[in-house]
């Protein structure tokens, strides 16, 4: 510690290398022991900064959805025709609507129909009695189940489907599922 503080109180500057320390006859001695402050902190501080600024976008919804929710304060829901009548369903759209301070515009079609649209972005959120092994779940995301409806072999789950990679879209609409799941729980 004694040659690295006779590094220090000889040389004003910084020495860079070990060449520049063995031709001074001295040691490399890192910033943090050549001076209070040497701008370590500095750096670490405007790191995290660059950092937290790049993640201001996060989640990115590449087709905009929630920016275009956002603009015009609609989104479009399509309603599977023949989908059980559930009071979950109609809570779980108001609770979108609520969470994205956008009214809902409602469509009622089939599934495969239904799952063209949202995959042509001509809607934003299906919802539907779903088999939880649907073929459709590598093509959309399924949001929490809602609801497990009885009285079929393989038990139909009440859910809201999403376009795949629209995170911001499918985060409010997952937050909305589960607290319409525990609303309806705790009835």
């Amino acid at each position: 510690m004694a040659s690295a503080a006779r590094v220090s109180a000889s040389f004003p500057y910084r020495v860079h290398s070990w060449l520049e320390a063995k031709q001074h006859g001295g040691l490399l001695v890192p910033p943090t022991m050549q001076e209070k402050g040497s701008g370590t902190m500095k750096g670490a501080v405007v790191g995290m900064m660059m950092l937290v600024a790049g993640c201001d976008g996060l989640p990115r919804d590449p087709a905009h959805t929630s920016t275009r929710i956002e603009e015009t304060r609609r989104f479009d829901v399509g309603l599977v025709s023949g989908t059980p009548e559930s009071p979950d369903a109609r809570r779980l759209v108001a609770e979108v609507e609520r969470r994205a301070h956008a009214r809902a515009r409602i469509h009622e079609a089939t599934g495969d129909r239904l799952f063209g649209d949202l995959e042509a972005g001509k809607i934003d959120l299906v919802v539907g009695a779903f088999a939880r092994d649907s073929a459709w779940k590598t093509d959309v995301t399924f949001g929490p189940a809602v609801q497990t409806l009885p009285g079929s072999a393989a038990p139909l789950e009440l859910k809201a489907v999403m376009r795949n990679g629209e995170n911001r879209w499918i985060m409010l609409v997952e937050r909305a599922s589960r607290a319409v799941s525990a609303e309806a729980r705790a009835q």
